[in-house]
């Protein structure tokens, strides 16, 4: 799949209206975080058309999907990142949201707005591996690699037990995968927190409290600016 790098870059005027209207502290390191996940894509892009260069050309349509496949296959899974921003690491209750992770990379301790050469090298790979990346309020990365536990989303909407009901409450217009559901679970357990995501299908969604406030989905906008309007009463 190539993603639409483009359109997504395009959506960045959107965020900064979005963490200018919620108030929050960080924009910088938002937006910085943002920029990483843009580099990410374009880097896979351009893996891709390289790889697409150096084939034969196919001979038919089924040739042709199975070369694609094939590089698919030998790049690995799209960049995919959860950035967890403004995380307040003095907390206790917070903290019980982490299991496991590291905390020895070279990314790590270092802000993310003036990593060095050794910590840009390593959250380009992180785009490849899973789970979360947790970052204080003060912009500092503190750990990768995190699994959020004890922030199930149904406690957003408790007397919505159907996952089709529940992915039309949240506004989602693709189907979320456990990444989206954890980061919008974490945005509702974790106070003040803002998951930005990158899913593997190239889309960026950002969470406060509960509500999704950024979508690169055209189709999730009006969902975007509702939740923002109910978040400032």
């Amino acid at each position: 799949m190539i993603l639409e790098l483009n359109i997504i870059k395009e959506k960045k005027q959107l965020l900064e209206e979005v963490v200018n209207r919620l108030g929050l502290i960080q924009k910088e390191t938002i937006l910085c975080a943002y920029d990483i996940t843009i580099e990410a894509l374009r880097n896979h892009n351009e893996l891709y058309y390289e790889k697409i260069k150096e084939v034969e050309e196919p001979q038919s349509s089924h040739h042709a999907q199975r070369i694609v496949d094939e590089i698919i296959n030998e790049l690995g899974h799209a960049p995919a990142y959860i950035f967890l921003l403004n995380f307040d690491d003095l907390s206790k209750q917070n903290k019980n949201h982490l299991f496991g992770g590291n905390y020895e990379r070279p990314c790590v301790d270092q802000y993310l707005t003036q990593l060095n050469e050794a910590g840009r090298i390593d959250l380009k790979k992180i785009a490849k591996e899973d789970l979360a990346i947790i970052l204080n309020n003060q912009g500092k990365i503190i750990a990768t690699n995190v699994k959020l536990v004890g922030v199930n989303p149904q406690d957003i909407y408790p007397n919505c037990a159907e996952e089709k009901k529940l992915i039309k409450k949240f506004g989602f217009k693709t189907h979320p995968n456990a990444r989206h559901y954890s980061s919008i679970g974490a945005s509702y357990h974790i106070p003040d927190s803002f998951p930005l995501v990158l899913g593997e299908g190239g889309n960026i969604r950002g969470f406060y409290a509960g509500r999704i406030v950024y979508s690169t989905i055209d189709k999730e906008i009006k969902k975007v600016y509702e939740n923002l309007r109910e978040l400032k009463k």
